[in-house]
């Protein structure tokens, strides 16, 4: 039975995406099946051992995990860490089938203060650093689950509402929704400008990662293909970053999901405007992906050449996040790389 962590990567995300909730985010791919909760342990010493003697800073977790059982298929155990120098951050496990499908975890910033400089500087030269063997940068599963039907979703009246920054207040007056990166042209668009343009985009379901679903709400807003096209992307844009107006919360999608028919950017829903809770003035919508690609209260949307974490990415979630294939979580586990699917019989393992 496999026990092992291959590789572990990090990324200092603060060069592409400047102030953000995930300065420094980490990942590690692993070959570990798992049977009893010392498994999800054992793999949580076994990755502070790994990132103390890699980063010189003597990791430890700081209490017990939070459990987590989402979409009847995946455990998540999320750990906080500390250590002797007071650098924090939290770990992430994630485990579904009897296998672990990546080890995921983020670090304050003030992680640089205690850095070599030696590795400091290949951080800010490389973005990414790497230990051992990883699987790629982002991988996408290539069929829907295997094994008997699971109804991951439970359809709910109406949305439930979270804000990782907090509820935001926006002056629509001064608002603007900006384009740039690997853009031609950059542009700028004000909230009336937005209204002049935007067309019926008919009704679709919204798909909470955490397991719910909202039925049929009917879309107002502007394709996202034309906003990115009016800019002329680039030939090396490769994949969409979306911030919202404070700045510290991202999320990222390929880019060919940003030019689907169906991605929007949404100013109205079942005919009435946005409310302040669900994005005024502006959210996006991915009727294919998870609702936290959906971002709220977004004022950039910046094409990238290269991958970057996001603020729920950098945590484990996955880089597509697809619902059809349920891509709640990254892959960084061979044997389902090679299935092409999720795999082996879903169940709790509560700690």
């Amino acid at each position: 039975m496999g026990r092992n962590i291959l590789g572990c990567r990090m990324r200092y995300n603060r060069i592409a995406l400047g102030e953000t909730h995930t300065p420094f985010s980490l990942e590690c791919s692993v070959s570990w099946n798992v049977s009893s909760i010392e498994d999800i342990n054992n793999a949580l010493q076994s990755t502070l051992s790994i990132l103390s003697s890699w980063l010189h800073i003597g990791f430890r977790p700081a209490e017990p995990p939070r459990w987590e059982y989402l979409g009847r298929r995946f455990n998540l155990y999320v750990y906080k860490i500390e250590s002797s120098r007071g650098v924090g951050g939290e770990t992430r496990i994630v485990e579904s089938g009897s296998k672990l499908l990546c080890i995921a975890g983020v670090f304050s910033k003030y992680i640089e203060e205690h850095l070599d400089s030696s590795l400091l500087e290949e951080f800010r030269e490389k973005r990414v650093i790497e230990y051992g063997d990883n699987i790629s940068d982002t991988y996408f599963l290539r069929r829907p689950p295997a094994g008997e039907t699971i109804e991951s979703q439970k359809r709910i009246p109406s949305f439930v509402v979270y804000a990782a920054e907090g509820i935001q207040d926006v002056d629509p007056s001064t608002w603007r929704l900006r384009i740039r990166g690997e853009v031609a042209e950059e542009k700028e668009y004000s909230l009336d400008e937005l209204y002049s343009m935007a067309e019926d985009l008919g009704s679709a379901d919204f798909h909470c990662v955490t397991g719910w679903s909202v039925s049929s709400k009917k879309w107002i807003g502007v394709r996202i293909s034309k906003l990115i096209e009016d800019s002329k992307p680039t030939s090396r844009a490769k994949w969409v970053v979306i911030k919202s107006v404070r700045g510290g919360y991202s999320t990222i999608i390929p880019l060919e999901e940003a030019l689907r028919d169906n991605a929007f950017a949404v100013l109205r829903v079942d005919g009435e405007p946005l409310s302040r809770e669900h994005g005024y003035p502006l959210r996006l919508f991915f009727p294919r992906l998870f609702g936290w690609k959906s971002a709220k209260w977004v004022n950039e949307i910046i094409l990238l050449d290269r991958y970057e974490d996001g603020t729920w990415e950098a945590r484990a979630y996955h880089e597509r996040g697809l619902v059809e294939y349920e891509e709640r979580f990254k892959i960084r586990n061979p044997d389902i790389v090679e299935e092409g699917r999720l795999v082996g019989k879903p169940r709790p393992l509560r700690p």
